[in-house]
């Protein structure tokens, strides 16, 4: 008879700042033009949380039997991971204003956050299966127990660019 599988791996990660920021900010005009900047540094704490599962449900002859682990979850990576690193967050800002009338000012602005030390989901991921891992699991087992859980860390760097429009009354 034929089997019918339904596999699903889930890998999510959160990453949450806990901290203060300190700064220096300026600005210069010279006639109609303005430059505004701004230099900052975030320091605390960055939570970082990693939840891994999977899932296999296999129907036979119309009787379906689930079991824990997909194909790259299973019971050697899954689970809730979290814990705590310290952090800085460097932030840049600079923005360049020209006033258009006495009451209307337009602008254009750019902004640059690093942010290091935090887990994305894609990077958790460990592309080596152990094949007797795989739902139902073999007994006895042989080989590594691979897929595992990584808790890979990585940089974040984010750009922005802000254009505004300001009326003043």
């Amino acid at each position: 008879t034929q089997a019918q599988y339904q596999i699903y791996d889930s890998f999510g990660a959160k990453n949450q700042f806990w901290g203060c920021e300190l700064g220096l900010f300026g600005s210069r005009q010279r006639r109609r033009w303005s430059l505004d900047g701004a230099v900052r540094l975030a320091i605390g704490a960055t939570r970082q949380d990693l939840d891994v599962s999977g899932q296999t449900s296999v129907t036979q002859a119309g009787i379906t039997t689930t079991n824990s682990g997909g194909f790259l979850a299973q019971r050697t990576n899954s689970g809730n991971f979290d814990r705590n690193r310290f952090t800085l967050l460097p932030q840049f800002d600079v923005a360049l204003g020209y006033k258009m009338t006495d009451t209307w000012t337009a602008s254009v602005g750019y902004s640059l956050l690093y942010w290091g030390q935090v887990l994305r989901a894609t990077d958790q991921i460990d592309p080596v299966v152990n094949p007797g891992l795989l739902p139902p699991e073999q007994i006895p087992l042989t080989g590594d127990l691979r897929p595992e859980a990584r808790l890979h860390q990585t940089d974040f760097l984010a750009h922005g660019i802000t254009i505004g429009l300001e009326k003043r009354w």
